[in-house]
């Protein structure tokens, strides 16, 4: 961590002008993404998400100062300028005492011309701000501040000229990707970005040293997204739009001012910030670390239009990560917004996790320690000393010979296939050879004829594991799934010396493949573990068996299907290798690994997950793939008790 920041430090020194990203030797973890920008993860959080927060931490009470809202939506600001219009002091403040003050006890000086010769400024109350995307084109964001009521002041001797504010709308335009910090790890050439750079590796350090993260949860708030809004070390310029001809008169002079403000007063400051104060940010709740923990992390802008208008529920602020601090994408990187017509519908945002980066983490790891604990369970019956003295097919009462043999000893490795081939085919694991042979024969003195009744059966294992992604309201989650397929060679023979041998051979499998005809209906018994985003941040994991043991004739002689399907479906034929029985005892045994360690999600404090969906590349790999998580914004917080979780995923997103 501190090696990054010297090397931030010292790259500072040496850069040349363009606005070029720090660490440019910086290898990605995973570059290709060109839907997350090159990052591993990202949230797009829909604008309506967002204002919708803005609007309530502008009623809430500020916790540290209950006379105050979160976001104050009451100020003021005076500054003195000289006859060039040079700002000689200024001060924002939340006290209309100290403004009129200001104003009643200010005189020019006639003496110097380069002294103080007037006094402006305005104070007054606005609206919840709010925000929305410039354009397709541009990925900046525009700040809205509309006022409700106020009063522009500008006074050179004894006269005061009031303007009243009434309807005025001031825009910021904000470009959240420059936001100096070990985040972006951006460039800047002025002195006073310069210092904004400092201060942020001071947060930054002096948090690292804290908790040892360089990032938290508190980072991913609106709190957080407002205070970057607000501060003037990210803002292009200002625009004022008037609401009546007196306003018009002097909208340039508002306009120079607030302009004044902004580059003369705060930028480079030691607070930056529009509205002249820091917004507290929430005290989050702790929770583990999680699996895909963010330590680096930029902002882009995406702009979603629905017949000519900007969507606000699908335009969105994206919060770009990775999951390691040095691999970071340049600072106009871009990426579309995640938020589908149906997550808007729903009032969801997004959170989308690259696809190979979820496969390496999560489904990879669950599919290993499934075919660990298959094996397992084959190993176990091969080394059963009962084993082969099992009932066989029922177990004929005058058996003479019978035999149950494991014949392929070799375990399943898996060998990871991207998420796309898990969804469309699966992945078929080689198949494993137990033999079973039961056979009986009479003798008849009468008659002197010997009866015989044999059966040779070889049962070929070959699971086969799928995965699949749900966002119903009763049907969300991540489904990994292992179906026991068996596919059989059979011979029957039943004799006598008196005789023909009558005899059925064929093959038989438990789920369809070529060759079986019409109307067989094979279905094989599965073990379902289903991955499902709980309100917590984690995974709730469930485990369940599933489906019957039937089998199906692909051929047999003379084309006896029905009774070969009889035979091979006949009660206890399968009753000492009974699928269920092996999938039930790998359930056993994998449920504890699963639920321990729990897996968490990132921004587990910050967002509430629902559904799941898997968002396909052209092609059939992981790459540009990114599996997606619906995301209702619901801080849960130890101080705002008024940001509860929502009730309702669908009806309300706070």
């Amino acid at each position: 961590m501190y090696e990054q920041i010297e090397k931030l430090k010292a790259n500072k020194k040496r850069a040349g002008a363009s606005r070029e990203m720090v660490l440019q030797d910086v290898v990605l973890s995973n570059p290709k993404n060109t839907f997350l920008g090159g990052y591993e993860m990202a949230v797009s959080l829909a604008m309506s998400a967002v204002n919708k927060e803005l609007k309530l931490l502008s009623i809430m009470e500020d916790p540290k100062d209950p006379t105050q809202t979160i976001i104050r939506t009451e100020f003021t600001y005076w500054q003195i300028e000289d006859d060039d219009d040079g700002v000689l002091c200024s001060c924002s403040t939340s006290d209309k005492a100290q403004y009129e003050k200001a104003f009643a006890d200010f005189t020019p000086d006639d003496n110097d011309e380069d002294g103080p010769q007037r006094i402006v400024g305005f104070e007054g109350s606005i609206k919840s701000p709010y925000i929305e995307a410039k354009s397709q084109s541009d990925r900046t964001v525009n700040l809205i501040m509309d006022f409700t009521e106020g009063t522009y002041n500008s006074k050179r001797s004894s006269m005061r000229t009031p303007v009243e504010l009434n309807g005025l709308k001031v825009i910021l335009n904000v470009d959240l990707s420059s936001a100096p910090t070990l985040r972006a790890l951006e460039e800047y050439n002025t002195p006073e970005a310069e210092e904004a750079v400092e201060r942020q590796i001071a947060s930054i350090k002096s948090d690292f040293e804290e908790s040892g993260q360089t990032l938290n949860d508190q980072d991913f708030t609106v709190e957080s997204l407002f205070l970057d809004l607000e501060n003037a070390d990210f803002i292009n310029y200002i625009t004022v739009f008037t609401a009546n001809e007196e306003q018009k008169e002097y909208t340039q002079k508002i306009q120079l001012m607030l302009s004044s403000y902004l580059n003369n007063t705060l930028k480079g400051s030691k607070s930056p910030y529009v509205l002249g104060y820091v917004v507290t940010l929430p005290n989050l709740k702790e929770s583990d670390p999680a699996l895909f923990q963010p330590r680096a992390m930029t902002y882009s802008v995406s702009y979603v239009s629905q017949d000519g208008e900007q969507d606000l529920n699908r335009s969105s602020v994206n919060y770009m990560m990775n999951t390691s601090p040095d691999a970071l994408a340049p600072r106009d990187t871009s990426m579309p917004s995640l938020i589908s017509k149906q997550d808007a519908l729903l009032g969801y945002s997004v959170f989308g996790i690259d696809a190979a980066l979820f496969n390496d983490g999560i489904i990879t790891p669950v599919i290993d320690q499934l075919v660990t604990e298959l094996n397992n369970a084959f190993t176990k019956l091969a080394k059963d000393p009962n084993f082969g003295s099992q009932l066989i097919f029922g177990g004929p009462s005058m058996s003479s010979n019978q035999s149950l043999t494991v014949k392929s000893t070799t375990d399943w490795i898996y060998q990871s296939v991207p998420i796309s081939t898990l969804i469309k085919d699966g992945v078929t694991l080689p198949e494993r050879l137990i033999n079973a042979y039961d056979g009986f024969s009479t003798f008849n003195p009468k008659s002197g004829a010997t009866t015989g009744d044999t059966m040779n059966l070889d049962m070929k294992y070959s699971p086969r594991i799928t995965v699949d992604f749900y966002s119903e309201e009763d049907n969300r989650g991540c489904e990994i799934v292992l179906h026991c397929q068996v596919f059989n060679n059979y011979l029957h023979e039943y004799w006598t010396t008196a005789f023909k041998t009558n005899k059925k051979k064929g093959e038989a499998a438990n789920y369809e493949c070529d060759g079986m005809p019409a109307g067989q209906n094979p279905e094989c018994q599965i073990l379902t573990i289903r991955l499902t985003p709980d309100a917590s941040g984690g995974f709730q994991i469930t485990t369940k068996v599933d489906g019957e043991n039937k089998f199906g004739i692909i051929q047999n002689e003379d084309s006896v299907v029905e009774g070969g399907n009889n035979m091979i479906n006949s009660q206890g034929y399968y009753e000492c290798l009974n699928t269920k029985d092996i999938l039930e005892d790998v359930k056993k045994e994998i449920t504890p690994w699963l639920t321990f360690p729990r897996v968490i999600l990132p921004l587990c404090n910050v967002y509430i997950y629902a559904g799941m969906s898997f968002q396909q590349a052209d092609d059939s790999s992981d790459y540009n793939s990114i599996v997606n998580l619906q995301a209702a914004y619901a801080p849960q917080t130890a101080d705002l008790n008024q940001l509860s979780k929502p009730t309702s995923f669908q009806k309300e997103t706070l």
